[in-house]
């Protein structure tokens, strides 16, 4: 870790703490919470496009797309199962309306 990566996460953190912060002390009928979330959308598919830009220009990943691809998509349906057999799991313990 570097002292960019240092500083960055020094930054980052503040950030988000004042958007929770306002997040917080809005009312949520606000009509601009709305753009917010178009906005939190464009943002995600924005950096979604550009780390798909920095794979796709790297010959080592690409030349290793065949094992890579295999292991991320075991790793993939392997957590995904696992995050939903722990979610099964938890609403089933939690007070209230049962889940079939």
């Amino acid at each position: 870790m570097t002292w960019q990566d240092i500083f960055n996460i020094l930054i980052l953190f503040p950030i988000l703490g004042t958007g929770l912060w306002i997040g917080h002390k809005s009312n949520p009928e606000a009509g601009w919470l709305k753009w917010s979330r178009r906005l939190g959308v464009l943002g995600l598919f924005t950096l979604i496009f550009v780390l798909g830009l920095k794979i796709g220009s790297s010959p080592r990943v690409m030349g290793n797309l065949k094992s890579i691809g295999f292991k991320g998509a075991t790793f993939a349906a392997l957590t995904t199962l696992g995050s939903a057999l722990g979610g099964y799991g938890v609403m089933r313990k939690l007070p209230g309306k049962k889940q079939p």
